[in-house]
């Protein structure tokens, strides 16, 4: 009888060799190929079956394109779909497209986790960039990371807009001397927003460094000490 790590290397396995897959999935403007199983994509998703039960084109041809995702996300997905995890290594896929950067990768992820409705996906990723943030807050993909998350999350108790927020709390000082970061606090109204509200819920603290931060999201300007 095989092990349970000896079961999950077989799926592994399947995902890598496709035989037997009767689906096939094109992510990203190249159209890069995923085959895939019907029968392991629809205990993790609803997305397939409906798509086939409501008669959609897609579902007829078993036939699925997503021109506007990422492919290194969508095959950490299909890990995950097969395995119960992901991998953070940088991969190789056939069309030579280099991996997404160290901080839009569980984002990424986590957006097709999202669309998908995958919620122990979701709850992996925004693990992994909790703990990454620890470390690569100053990395120059912090705030590409910010835009990323803005532009894909719709709920404002996303764990991973609340790792932003934390993390944009404890580092405020560092990461205002950057020129990206005062242009990302003043063009996007749902982050200056949320960190404004975080900071108010804070309440205010005692020092002598600081800076007004005008929200273009409520309107309101608040006193940001960065002592």
């Amino acid at each position: 009888m095989a092990t349970g790590s000896g079961f999950l290397k077989a799926f592994e396995k399947l995902l890598v060799s496709s035989k037997h897959s009767d689906v096939s999935i094109y992510f990203g403007p190249e159209k890069v190929e995923f085959r895939a199983h019907y029968a392991i994509l629809s205990v993790h998703t609803k997305y397939f079956d409906a798509a086939k039960e409501r008669g959609f084109a897609e579902g007829l041809e078993d036939k699925f394109y997503f021109p506007e995702g990422h492919p290194h996300a969508f095959y950490r997905a299909l890990q995950y779909m097969y395995t119960g995890d992901y991998s953070s290594e940088n991969n190789q896929l056939d069309n030579g497209e280099e991996d997404d950067r160290e901080l839009l990768k569980h984002p990424r992820v986590n957006a097709i986790a999202d669309l998908f409705d995958i919620e122990g996906l979701k709850e992996l990723c925004a693990t992994r960039f909790t703990d990454q943030l620890v470390t690569h807050w100053i990395s120059d993909t912090f705030v590409d990371s910010v835009r990323e998350i803005y532009s894909t999350s719709t709920k404002s108790e996303d764990r991973m807009r609340k790792a932003i927020v934390d993390t944009t709390r404890t580092h405020a000082k560092d990461l205002y001397k950057h020129s990206d970061f005062k242009a990302l606090i003043k063009g996007n109204a749902e982050f200056s927003g949320e960190l404004t509200i975080a900071l108010l819920d804070e309440g205010p603290k005692q020092g002598t460094g600081g800076k007004d931060v005008y929200c273009n999201h409520c309107g309101c300007t608040q006193y940001v000490s960065f002592d």
